[in-house]
């Protein structure tokens, strides 16, 4: 890249020119990587914001795509996001902040601070953290159906955890794993027992305004919020407006919004210690059994430790990881849920470790006969209880989903790419039919946004 103080089409900031000796990431990098996302975006597959650091640089901090689309209000490097599960990191936080105050321990059982909740002399705030306490989490069956009937509607703390806290334990606290949203809402309770104040309020005054992240707190219907970007939802027939859902469906667990700026605040002060000691750091950033820190998770790739953490709610999906021997930094916050925002920050990790991606580009359908098509009807089985059907619909196939769990794409064209293969046309995702040797399919390979594969067996 020629280094001319230049502003990229669209860009709410330009990317940076300057280069650390022995740096990671080039000024050639880093135009790879504009390029890598804004390929995604030209194609609609993304919308949001993307910053990229090393060693305390931002070296990529602009807007892909739109904040509004009704408006044509584009994303900059200002725009506020919501950060769904982001926000366990914070919680986490403000419980050791507390404990470097000598306010509680996480070895403490809740009982000390929820006395009425079941089990709780049992369970730990270490465990409440580590998602090893074994409480179920609300958004999982059978307590979704309740929790999807009532987003719409403001609903307090006590009414929240009244929702999950008869519901039997998985397994015994500390025996386990089980991701838990319902442990991080227990956390910010007790966060507001010990202190005596509101959640938002404590991590206002003790995060927010110590690290001068002026656009960070908790997510308000009726507050005006500058800058904040609408939620869409990609579909197979391109974006709409998401459902609506009220700010108090989520709490502690992911009820924040923010910018890629204040994140960086954020990553910088976790890194360097600057609100908690730092052996507390340290304890907030070990895993468990497996890879499960206190919000946030530790996994090895390319030969390097990764802490990250990622988050989804309707009309956003973010992602935000540090490499910590390499001090790279990547924040990806998008308005679009079910957009292509998990294969872009795998890409952006590929890209900055010399590892080849593929970019994306338009597909191309091609014809394919009744007979070819007559083929692949059927119902695959996607997961327990989540069947996909497999329809005739004139010239082209269309896939059935169940219309409680995603009611928008209950009648969505499949396009037939040649080689068993088909795709939707405005979501990053394509289905590969399987065949046995006598040529009866068997198997649907469902490609999610290219991050994973999902096998689904035919069951009729």
């Amino acid at each position: 890249m020629k280094c001319l103080n230049k502003f990229l089409i669209f860009a709410a900031w330009p990317i940076s020119c300057f280069t650390q000796a022995n740096a990671l990431l080039t000024e050639d990098k880093i135009e790879q990587v504009d390029h890598y996302i804004q390929s995604y975006t030209d194609l609609n597959y993304f919308s949001g914001s993307v910053l990229v650091a090393e060693k305390g640089k931002v070296l990529l901090s602009r807007g892909y795509g739109y904040a509004n689309l009704e408006l044509d209000i584009k994303n900059g490097d200002h725009t506020v996001f919501r950060l769904a599960s982001l926000t366990k990191q914070f919680t986490a936080m403000a419980i050791m902040q507390l404990q470097a105050e000598q306010k509680l321990h996480v070895d403490d059982t809740i009982d000390k601070f929820l006395p009425d909740y079941p089990n709780a002399n049992k369970i730990t705030i270490h465990q409440l953290l580590n998602h090893t306490s074994g409480i179920p989490d609300y958004l999982r069956n059978p307590s979704l159906a309740n929790y999807l009937s009532t987003v719409h509607i403001p609903v307090s703390i006590d009414e929240k955890i009244s929702r999950f806290k008869d519901m039997p334990l998985f397994f015994e606290p500390g025996e386990g794993f089980s991701y838990s949203n319902s442990g991080y809402v227990l956390l910010g309770k007790i966060i507001e027992v010990v202190t005596g104040e509101a959640y938002e309020q404590v991590l206002q005054k003790n995060i927010f305004d110590k690290l001068d992240m002026q656009q960070t707190g908790r997510d308000s219907f009726n507050k005006i919020i500058k800058h904040r970007a609408d939620g869409y939802l990609a579909t197979p027939e391109g974006l709409i407006n998401d459902d609506y859902i009220h700010p108090s469906s989520f709490y502690s667990d992911g009820s924040l919004v923010s910018t890629i700026t204040d994140l960086y605040k954020w990553d910088r002060a976790v890194k360097d210690s600057v609100l908690i000691p730092k052996e507390l750091t340290e304890k907030m950033q070990t895993p468990a059994d497996k890879n499960n820190a206190y919000g946030l998770f530790l996994f090895p790739a390319y030969d390097k430790t990764m802490i990250a953490h990622d988050g989804m709610v309707n009309g956003f999906q973010t992602y935000m990881t540090r490499v910590v021997e390499d001090d790279v930094t990547i924040i990806i916050l998008s308005n679009v849920f079910g957009g292509s925002s998990g294969v872009i920050s795998l890409g952006i990790e590929k890209l900055i470790y010399d590892q080849p991606v593929t970019i994306p580009t338009e597909r191309k359908e091609q014809a394919a006969t009744q007979e070819q098509l007559q083929a692949y009807i059927g119902k695959y089985n996607v997961f327990p209880n989540y069947d996909v059907e497999v329809k005739l619909d004139g010239e082209r196939l269309k896939m059935e989903f169940p219309k409680d769990v995603i009611p928008v794409m209950e009648n969505s064209h499949l396009h037939y790419e040649g080689e068993e293969r088909f795709f939707f046309k405005h979501i990053d995702d394509y289905f590969t039919f399987v065949k046995d040797e006598k040529g009866d399919v068997t198997e649907l390979i469902w490609n999610a946004s290219a991050t994973r594969a999902l096998p689904a067996k035919k069951i009729l």
